[in-house]
């Protein structure tokens, strides 16, 4: 449909540029000759036909040339306006569906003072500066004190400040706020197993478990907890379970290679080793796995 119109305007100003041209001529047409004293006439037409004529071989080429160029370059402005034209009708469109949703994200962020703390306090973690976004977190958490992203992203500036006491205490803290939350639970996990905490982290990892959720990770640092406590072969047991739920990840295979090597477990540790081969890059550590299932 656009195209029909655009070939149709294009055809309309053809037909004016063509009855502007036609305008002119009959225009020369209609000099009065007449009103020139008859002696200088004959010479006045004679000298007026060789200028034509002059001009028609000399530059009658050079006008259809440059009257054609000219149309030619009305028409594309008016090709041009026209693409313009639908093309921010088409864009005005799709800004018009997609404005609901923005408009939406952008009254969330101005609305809550606390989100652009959050926000400038991930700018302040990228570069580093882990105190300065200690501050921000401190400040959003006076406007709404039980609000756990502020806690996870507090815990994670004392993770990366190697502050592990304070990064546990701040896990522990969401966790009560919200005994549910994952995540915060999984980061809490991660600081017991840095600060050998194994029985808090065994304790931590059932609790988990208790509520329904089933991960591998969660099979891992369990596992772990009793290995690190003198229980190799309950681990081996938690790993095999981590390895049936996710049974190509490195750190689950890892973990069961250690146990059955330590349980003597020859068969397991042979088809935990295959399994890595097929995924693992590290050619020193496959080989120091089987060496030591070699003297089993």
């Amino acid at each position: 449909m656009h195209y029909a119109v655009l070939i149709l305007i294009i055809l309309i100003c053809l037909a004016v540029i063509l009855r502007l041209a036609g305008g002119k001529v009959r225009k020369l047409k209609l000099i009065a000759v007449e009103a020139i004293p008859e002696e200088k006439q004959s010479e006045i037409k004679k000298r007026l036909l060789e200028i034509r004529l002059q001009k028609r071989i000399l530059g009658g080429g050079q006008k259809i040339f440059s009257f054609f160029k000219k149309v030619g370059a009305i028409c594309l402005n008016i090709v041009v306006g026209l693409v313009i034209f639908f093309k921010m009708k088409r864009q005005r469109r799709l800004f018009t569906r997609k404005m609901p949703e923005a408009k939406i994200r952008t009254e969330s962020k101005t609305a809550s003072v606390v989100s652009d703390k959050l926000l400038e306090a991930g700018v302040l973690i990228k570069k580093r500066m882990f105190d300065e976004a200690e501050g921000k977190c401190i400040e959003a958490l006076k406007d709404e004190p039980k609000n756990v992203d502020i806690f996870l992203v507090l815990g994670d500036i004392y993770a990366f400040k190697q502050e592990w006491k304070s990064a546990e205490e701040t896990y522990r803290h969401i966790m009560r706020i919200d005994p549910k939350f994952l995540l915060a639970q999984k980061e809490l996990a991660n600081i017991l197993e840095t600060s050998k905490k194994w029985e808090d982290l065994k304790q931590l990892s059932q609790y988990i478990l208790k509520n329904g959720h089933e991960e591998a990770w969660i099979y891992i640092k369990l596992g772990l907890s009793y290995r690190k406590t003198g229980y190799p072969d309950v681990a081996e047991k938690y790993f095999e379970r981590a390895v049936e739920l996710e049974p190509k990840s490195e750190p689950a295979l890892d973990c069961l290679l250690e146990a059955a090597i330590i349980n003597k477990n020859k068969s397991l540790a042979l088809k935990a080793l295959n399994t890595l081969m097929g995924i693992s890059s590290d050619a020193m550590k496959l080989q120091s796995y089987q060496d030591k299932i070699d003297i089993l």
